[in-house]
């Protein structure tokens, strides 16, 4: 019920409860006058100002409902359906701007490949030297090395460098190198026939010592160390490149002394002196 009626129906009570309400008499007063009930009368609805406090309902809880006996009925067990495949969506159009193509970069110029060409000497060659030069081409800029020795590389690559040999079988290795680090290298061999290094020394071959002879001019010859300058009783005589001499001498008749003296490219100094007997 709304609002209106509550209050209309909390008046009527009201009135009721006050009507019901008989006077006492006082103590000493006169028999009293016997009530009169006057009639109830029911007020009639009035509406009320909303100032009024909402009284508290009096009306007892509403009786419980009549429960169906009816027993409940099966329910169907619901089957699975599959769910439904979602419907794509069509995302709204997007205007994509079109990329700028990218600039081409310029190539850097790419360093030319280090590379070694060794003209000579030829690998395995055998000479009669105690020295040969080492030649070729490489890479303009780079750094060429022979046998740890440093060689010059002119503008166009060329290079060139003397390489003494010992008696034998020499390795020559030669190395090039770039900027960058990079490295190329070629090994070669090559036989000296020269003879090995001997002690300065002076041998006379011909004639004896203290030999006797019947002709009046004779020939004297020997060997010393390759380089010596040789001289017979102080007249110089040729040496060739293995250290032999000769020279042709006039005897007197009866003992000769012939006086031999060697020196060294160091300055050393060896004589030998024999002596001919010359009988005609």
């Amino acid at each position: 019920m709304n609002r209106a009626l509550k209050v209309a129906l909390f008046i009527g009570v009201a009135i009721a409860l006050v009507g019901c309400v008989r006077e006492l008499p006082r103590d000493g007063a006169a028999t009293a006058t016997p009530e009169i009930q006057a009639p109830t009368r029911t007020a009639p609805s009035l509406p009320v100002a909303s100032i009024i406090p909402t009284p508290t309902s009096t009306v007892g809880p509403a009786a419980p409902r009549a429960t169906s006996t009816r027993p409940p009925e099966p329910t169907a067990t619901p089957t699975e359906s599959p769910a439904p495949e979602p419907t794509p969506t069509q995302a709204p159009l997007v205007e994509t701007p079109t990329p700028m193509a990218p600039r081409a970069s310029p190539t850097p110029e790419q360093e030319p490949a280090l590379f070694l060409d060794v003209r000579g000497p030829a690998d395995g060659s055998i000479v009669q030297i105690d020295g040969v030069v080492v030649h070729g081409i490489t890479l303009v800029g780079a750094l060429v090395s022979v046998n740890g020795e440093v060689a010059d590389v002119d503008d166009e690559g060329g290079f060139q460098i003397v390489v003494a040999l010992v008696p034998g079988e020499n390795v020559i290795e030669i190395v090039a190198r770039d900027s960058s680090g990079n490295r190329q290298e070629e090994t070669l061999t090559v036989t000296s026939l020269v003879l090995p290094p001997q002690p300065f020394f002076l041998l006379i071959t011909q004639p004896e010592t203290q030999s006797i002879v019947s002709q009046k001019t004779i020939v004297l010859a020997g060997r010393t160390s390759s380089g010596s300058i040789v001289s017979v009783n102080g007249v110089s005589v040729p040496v060739d490149t293995l250290g032999i001499f000769s020279s042709t001498i006039t005897l007197g008749e009866g003992p000769n002394i012939i006086d031999v003296l060697a020196t060294s490219n160091e300055g050393d100094v060896l004589s030998s002196i024999i002596a001919i007997i010359y009988r005609p």
